[in-house]
């Protein structure tokens, strides 16, 4: 990162614990990326003087500011980044984690406090604000629904497989599902993901730190 100095120093500040300086430079970076096109050529330009970043770059500040928000309990802009990311009225998995993504998309440890990305960080802020989660869209200014009840059903009849997802998110939504009152319901799913993180362990490589 020594051609971005701005965004070498938002991951110091965020490695030195500093996660709220940290969010703010990453916004103002995502808000000087906002692009016009050119009189020339139609190609985009930004009005920042540093190099126009390209969709790599952009998609680790949006994920780092995520992580940034996650970890100081801001779950409502947690909500309203992720609108932002995929602004869909409706989400489930294949929405905000597209099969073409899959193999490139960093996926979570399940339980993790901030790890993965726009799919998990939505579904922990889901399952953080309860039946009252709604994103805003800033644009429109129309506020969207996002009950985690809501999304598992959608999942659910997702025409893509869904056990990664009851895997990697298995935990929080076990917490909903205790919050829910179906306690049985949630202690089968905690030990699946036991199961399936012993099966994990035993099938790594030896030489491996974590699963």
């Amino acid at each position: 990162l020594d051609d971005d100095p701005v965004t070498d120093a938002a991951l110091t500040a965020q490695l030195e614990g500093d996660v709220g300086g940290a969010s703010d430079i990453y916004l103002n970076l995502l808000e000087s990326a906002v692009s016009e096109p050119s009189e020339a050529d139609g190609t985009p330009r930004t009005a920042s003087p540093l190099k126009a970043p390209n969709a790599a770059t952009v998609r680790l500040w949006e994920r780092e500011r995520l992580r940034c928000l996650q970890r100081l309990g801001k779950w409502q802009e947690v909500l309203d980044d992720c609108h932002h990311v995929c602004p869909m009225p409706e989400w489930d998995a294949p929405t905000l984690r597209p099969v073409d993504d899959r193999d490139s998309s960093e996926r979570a440890v399940a339980g993790s406090a901030v790890g993965g990305d726009v799919l998990n960080a939505a579904v922990r802020a889901m399952l953080r604000l309860g039946e009252d989660a709604s994103s805003y869209d800033h644009t429109t200014g129309v506020a969207h629904p996002r009950k985690l009840a809501d999304f598992c059903r959608r999942c659910a009849k997702a025409a893509a497989p869904s056990g990664w997802v009851a895997e990697e998110l298995g935990v929080e939504l076990a917490a909903a599902e205790l919050r829910d009152g179906v306690e049985d319901v949630a202690l089968t799913r905690i030990a699946a993901l036991r199961r399936c993180f012993r099966r994990r362990w035993i099938g790594s490589h030896p030489a491996a730190a974590s699963v």
